[in-house]
């Protein structure tokens, strides 16, 4: 993609996604408990199906971040393209984030 094409991505505002059910944000790794409380569904489950789905959640987000970083450390001769480390880096910084959200969540849906 050209420079300009990417500077539009950051501008455009996106649209809002209306189709999606709160089991396919779980399955894409959405694990934020405000943004599952946007499906009503999610209010009729328990504390403990909320942090099953929390929980899953997190893993498949910890498996996409996992995936990606193997993805650009496995590209062709990756030595020779510095500009991937910064990439690679904020995947780790994600990573760690991710550590510390899923021990927070737990110790919230846990002591409910």
């Amino acid at each position: 993609m050209d420079p300009e094409t990417l500077e539009n991505l950051k501008t455009t505002k996106p649209k809002a996604v209306t189709h999606i059910t709160l089991q396919r944000a779980v399955d894409l790794g959405e694990y934020d408990p405000e943004y599952l409380a946007s499906f009503s569904e999610w209010h009729d489950l328990t504390p403990h199906l909320q942090w099953r789905m929390v929980h899953q959640a997190i893993k498949n987000r910890r498996t996409s971040l996992n995936v990606n970083w193997a993805e650009i450390a496995n590209q062709p001769n990756y030595s020779q393209k510095p500009h991937l480390k910064p990439i690679q880096e904020s995947i780790e910084r994600q990573l760690k984030q991710l550590q510390n959200d899923e021990e927070s969540l737990q110790n919230y849906f846990l002591n409910k």
